[in-house]
């Protein structure tokens, strides 16, 4: 096992990087859509974790307080920050107990951390030091990783692609909801073989885990959120904000990139070469982005939710329906939501990574009780 390291970021690195965060925040604070009628805000910039030489493919994040944990490439694979600057890190590459493959997702449970690794097809809990708790085989095909109120959730998919969230309580398994295959589209082209993806900004069905107890879940086309109790009971539902941020050209041209794969495919070289460039005719793109793109439960009792393919436009909604839209810096990718902060992963113009801090502008508000 890697020795955990303890270290104090650069001061000087950091007063810059913060001058040049504040910048742009002022800079981009008046690009959202006038359509948006809710109550408008730039979270405050707290701290910056980084740069650090070994935080480099950024996956995950959760806090406990104001401690927060990313997850990164290994090795090592886990970064702990401490709001007074001190970072533990530690976790080895390999397929050993203690050892990470590709780890997708971390969440704390009681001051420790558990971290599933999609390769090794396992769940692991580590204490914040790095020491291995213990380690939970999950077959089949799995994503993510969520903890609500004493229960680990994960969701399931099926060869046909639908997907359910589940609990996890021993060697129990316990299906709270069900959500159907999304909607495909097939691109093809002549010398290229037939690809297969969903079309482009479409509504499709998500869940979060709530910190308080329970799930929320879109299902992909509803005007609100429904919530479900851990034993999958339908709860309270929460309004989803009336208007759409519109589709861009630039969105189109950025699905287009994105759609289809490049490169050297499992030895096989750039397959879908012929295919690139004569994706536009072939897909109908909406006027609008769907009203979630995304969601984050939040231990106030509602639920963040991404509204545009910019990563960093969210809107919080809960009993009453939406309360306000937070705008972070261009390309800041919400990470982490805890009671009186949130978690972005942010990169420079070199492609280095950084966490940044923001206040949480719903902290005044009540805590619910789990």
């Amino acid at each position: 096992m890697t020795t955990p390291k303890t270290t104090s970021e650069p001061q000087m690195s950091k007063v810059l990087y913060l001058l040049l965060v504040i910048a742009m925040v002022l800079a981009g604070s008046s690009s959202i859509p006038s359509g948006v009628v809710h109550t408008q805000v730039v979270p405050e910039l707290l701290r910056v974790h980084g740069p650090d030489p070994d935080l480099v493919g950024i996956r995950d994040a959760a806090f406990s307080g104001q401690v927060l944990a990313v997850l990164a490439r290994p090795s090592p694979a886990v970064f702990v920050f401490e709001p007074e600057g001190n970072t533990r890190k530690w976790g080895a590459l390999g397929e050993g107990p203690a050892e990470l493959a590709n780890p997708q997702s971390i969440v704390w449970v009681h001051g420790d951390l558990l971290i599933f690794d999609f390769d090794l097809r396992k769940i692991a809990s580590f204490d914040v030091e790095g020491l291995l708790r213990s380690t939970r085989p999950i077959s089949g095909l799995v994503g993510g990783l969520a903890y609500s109120a004493g229960d680990t959730l994960i969701t399931r998919f099926t060869p046909a692609g639908a997907r359910s969230a589940v609990r996890l309580r021993s060697s129990e398994e316990v299906k709270l909801l069900t959500m159907p295959p999304p909607p495909t589209v097939v691109l093809s082209a002549v010398g290229s073989p037939p690809l297969q993806t969903p079309p482009p900004y479409t509504g499709i069905g998500t869940w979060a885990s709530l910190p308080c107890g329970g799930i929320v879940h879109w299902d992909g086309a509803s005007d609100h959120l429904a919530t479900f109790d851990p034993l999958g009971r339908a709860g309270e539902t929460l309004p989803l904000p009336e208007d759409q941020y519109p589709v861009s050209a630039e969105d189109r041209r950025a699905w287009m990139a994105s759609a289809v794969p490049s490169g050297d495919l499992a030895g096989r070289g750039d397959v879908f070469a012929a295919l690139r460039g004569k994706v536009e005719g072939q897909v109908e793109f909406p006027s609008h982005f769907p009203v979630v793109l995304g969601l984050m439960g939040d231990p106030h009792g509602g639920a963040w939710v991404k509204r545009t393919r910019d990563p960093s436009i969210w809107t919080y909604v809960d009993g009453e329906g939406p309360q306000l839209t937070i705008r972070l810096p261009a390309d800041r990718k919400l990470m982490a939501v805890s009671a009186s902060e949130l978690a972005a992963r942010s990169r420079d113009s070199m492609g280095v990574e950084f966490i940044e801090v923001y206040r949480n502008p719903m902290e005044s508000a009540g805590l619910c009780l789990p």
